[in-house]
This record gives structure tokens, sequence and C-alpha cells, in this order.
């Protein structure tokens, strides 16, 4: 099968993939924050990853639609197997873990977008990516300054 045909190659449906699993993830281990942490920052950037991560999912499901790809509902399984050791934890461990996570994943996440902003077919989705990456790297920034990272 040629990755060329149909309204997305390959690059763009592996980016919808990782990007709306990995925004999925970003919500779901951010409400479990609000849920278990005591500290200020850890709950503020939490409300912030409800607030951003909701809204790029909801705008990248709709592009992704348009450009028909197939839209996951869902975290992958690495990402809730790390939602499940999370779970288990509290107070500070918890918080060391969630800001240890949040610096990965957002590490990977800029290279996936990156790479999607300069390698992407569809120029829907490669806007997206370009217009989301600034938005990433503060929440990169903000998770090296978490109560509990470093």
């Amino acid at each position: 099968a040629n990755a060329q045909s149909g309204p997305s190659p390959a690059t763009d449906q592996v980016f919808v993939t990782k990007a709306v699993q990995g925004g999925l993830a970003e919500v779901a281990l951010a409400e479990m924050a609000l849920d278990k942490s005591s500290a200020a920052g850890v709950k503020d950037f939490a409300r912030m990853m409800v607030r951003d991560h909701g809204k790029a999912n909801e705008e990248l499901t709709q592009t992704a639609r348009r450009a028909g790809a197939n839209v996951p509902t869902e975290p992958s399984a690495e990402q809730k197997a790390i939602a499940a050791k999370l779970g288990v934890l509290s107070g500070v461990a918890f918080d060391e873990a969630y800001a240890t996570t949040m610096i990965e994943d957002h590490q990977e996440t800029i290279e996936l977008f990156e790479r999607e902003a300069a390698q992407g077919e569809n120029s829907a989705l490669k806007a997206f990516a370009k217009e989301t990456l600034p938005t990433l790297k503060t929440h990169l920034d903000h998770s090296k300054r978490l109560p509990g990272a470093g």
C-alpha cells in the first residue's frame, strides 16, 4: 500500500494518533493531580493542562477528521500503565512522579509536533502543530519548575 494514497499520509496519521493519545493522557493525569496533590504549584499546572490540552485536543480532533485521519479515543497502553503507577502514589511521591512524567511527556510531544511542523503533508495539521508548539514549550518550562521536579 502506498502511504501517500488517501487523505492522511503516514506521517500525519502517526502525528494524529500520538498527539491525541498524548493530549488525552495529559488531561487524565492532570485530573488525577488535582485530586491527589496538595501542592498549589502542582494544582495550578494541572489546571493549565486540563484547559490547554482539552482545547488542543478538540481542535486537533476536528482538523484530523477533516483530513480523514483516524482519531483515537483513549490514551495508549503505555500511558495507561504510567497512570496506573501514579494512581497508587500520594503526597510528595506523587508530585515527584507527576513532575518527572510531565517533563518527559512534553519533551516527547515537542519532538512529535516539530516533526509534523517540518514534515507533515496535510497543511491544516502542519499549521496546528506549528501553532501549538509555543504552548507546549511553555508547558515544558513550567513542568521543570514543578514541586518535586529535579
